[in-house]
């Protein structure tokens, strides 16, 4: 997102936290509000005063469906409804919310953690950001220990996505523990304390009692009732990346229902000749369906020196890729819609327990043993038993699905909307039915389906997903027919409110640490060495020297594409933050 920290601090911590800020924050990016006589608290945040009233800060995007509202910026969230505002951590989107007094200071976002949370505590101060940079900056700033987590760095290794994010509460960094989608945090202003808020995300999708048809009716029509507002939203646009698969057809289903054609444009991305079955059938969709394709102007050009510098202000430690390369959005005034959030649908990694998933991503070894002592603490965070079919998907929940969902932008901006990512899906997804769990693409397929049964029936990438008229009239008549004419939500505020970028304070402090460039493989590659001898354990070192390895090895298969060589790199690169270890 647009980093943020929020600290509480004691005189004793004045000098070194204001030191700190001079050094490195924007005059504009910084509030401070007094907490009692002994206690400040600091805001920092790109033009943090547009996203700050009394007693209040608001930043991003909200969709309330059970109170019919899609909420932007500070002053929508304040006129929604008082049930939005007293649920606030229960929300879809992408969002930060807080509310303050002398007592304690609260801090919420979206449900499914696409806003990043991290917290740290130190004598004299305490913080939450969606940066571990900037928190393991400021604990140096401050002069308390910044120490590296052996057990995390050695799990992070493991070859496949079940590591390729922030795993459980711990980090990388010893002194700095995330919290996981679903839950808030709330501080205890005199003890400068952090405690968790919010039930976690097995109690969130608890589907005992749930009526199968009945909630993917209601599902189904939030996904309408999403691209309907969205497609009235004055002076923005909107764009769907559509494949030929089940889940951005879901929202072109939503696009097809609401008559709402001709105010959206379809992205259609051709990856060569692997690409080509998914391609055609994306583009058959658009020509039978009346979207035309986006008629985007070029981008303006990325600065090749803050690459990097956005890169590790962001999302270096937390997620195993490279994020947006600029601090800038590509396209203004632009909603792009996708089919993510399928997956807390349909499941991610196989509806498993835990120990199946870890013999699957480290299979023996110590990578297999750190792993498994982290999934044990990510099950315990989530609420989830980890011998239980569903416990792969709440651990997928808890840490990678909104992190990742929100990796390619929320460093530049927080409009992001996903009408698939509901919590309504991962209910019905996690309902028990016959030896397992309701979840399947089936289920998505059937909200489709009851939006426009002509979408689903269309040809798919993969002629094993295809459905047969036959199978598409004899769904639509057990799901109680197709749904029907939908209103939009109540909008709050507009998205021009919604404040885009980095502060000063993230890209500078990146930047001090010599952590700037271009994000290519030249130059991740050419640092990697002296990222490698960061590492005081010989162990440790030695598994990274592994990932190097592996990195070096797919760079080249990929002929030189960062993208492409997919999570390897990454890792290599987020070594950089033991530069500020003590």
């Amino acid at each position: 997102m647009s980093n943020y920290v929020f600290l509480v601090h004691d005189p004793s911590a004045s000098r070194s936290v204001n030191a700190w800020l001079d050094r490195h924050a924007a005059a504009s990016d910084v509030v401070r509000v007094r907490l009692g006589l002994r206690r400040r608290l600091i805001i920092v945040s790109k033009d943090a005063r547009r996203s700050t009233r009394p007693g209040r800060f608001f930043r991003g995007t909200a969709i309330a469906p059970d109170h019919n509202a899609l909420v932007f910026g500070v002053d929508g969230w304040l006129a929604s409804p008082d049930a939005v505002r007293s649920s606030s951590g229960d929300h879809a989107g992408e969002y930060l919310a807080a509310e303050w007094g002398a007592q304690r200071l609260e801090l919420e976002r979206d449900v499914f953690g696409s806003a990043r949370l991290m917290h740290t505590a130190a004598p004299g101060i305490a913080a939450a950001s969606d940066s571990l940079l900037v928190l393991a900056s400021l604990r140096r700033a401050v002069g308390a220990r910044v120490t590296a987590n052996a057990e995390v760095l050695v799990a992070r290794t493991a070859k496949n996505a079940v590591a390729g994010q922030q795993i459980s509460p711990e980090t990388i960094l010893n002194e700095v523990s995330y919290v996981p989608a679903a839950r808030g945090l709330s501080l205890d202003v005199r003890g400068l304390r952090w405690s968790l808020t919010g039930a976690p995300v097995a109690d969130r999708v608890a589907s005992d009692g749930l009526d199968y048809v009945e909630v993917v009716r209601q599902g189904a029509a939030d996904v309408a009732r999403t691209v309907a507002t969205l497609a009235a939203v004055p002076g923005w646009s909107a764009t769907l990346s559509l494949s030929g698969g089940y889940d951005s057809r879901l929202v072109l289903a939503g696009i097809v229902a609401t008559g709402t054609n001709d105010a959206y444009r379809v992205r259609i991305v051709d990856n060569g000749p692997a690409s080509e079955a998914d391609v055609r059938v994306a583009n058959s969709l658009a020509r039978q369906f009346d979207v035309a394709p986006t008629a985007f102007g070029a981008p303006l050009p990325a600065d090749a020196e803050d690459e990097y510098s956005h890169w590790a202000a962001n999302l270096l430690g937390v997620y195993d890729g490279y994020g947006p390369v600029r601090t800038a959005r590509w396209h203004a005034r632009t909603f792009g819609l996708t089919g993510i959030g399928a997956e807390i649908h349909k499941g991610n990694w196989g509806w498993r327990p835990l120990h199946a998933l870890a013999d699957t991503a480290a299979p023996g070894g110590a990578v297999h043993d750190a792993l498994s002592a982290q999934l044990a603490k990510a099950a315990d965070s989530v609420g989830a038993v980890p011998t239980a079919g569903n416990a792969s998907e709440l651990y997928y929940l808890g840490y990678r699905n909104g992190i990742h969902g929100a990796a390619g932008h929320i460093g530049v901006h927080m409009t992001g909307v996903h009408p698939v990512m509901q919590l309504r899906l991962a209910q019905l997804g996690h309902l028990p039915y016959e030896d397992g769990f309701r979840g399947s693409p089936a289920g998505i397929a059937d909200h489709g389906i009851l939006l426009a049964p002509e979408v689903a029936a269309h040809e798919y990438d993969d002629p094993r997903r295809n459905l047969s008229p036959g199978y598409v009239d004899e769904r639509l008549a057990a799901l109680g027919g197709r749904i029907g004419a939908v209103d939009g939500y109540e909008v709050h505020g507009h998205p021009d409110d919604v404040v885009d970028g980095p502060s000063m304070l993230s890209l500078s402090i990146a930047r001090e640490l010599g952590l700037h460039g271009p994000l290519n493989a030249d130059h991740v590659m050419a640092r990697a060495e002296d990222a490698l001898g960061l590492i005081s354990d010989p162990d440790v070192r030695q598994a990274y020297v592994d990932v190097r390895d592996n990195a070096a090895w797919r760079i080249a298969k990929q002929n030189g594409s960062l993208k492409a060589a997919g999570i390897s790199p990454a890792r290599i690169s987020m070594l950089e933050i033991l530069r500020l270890t003590t």
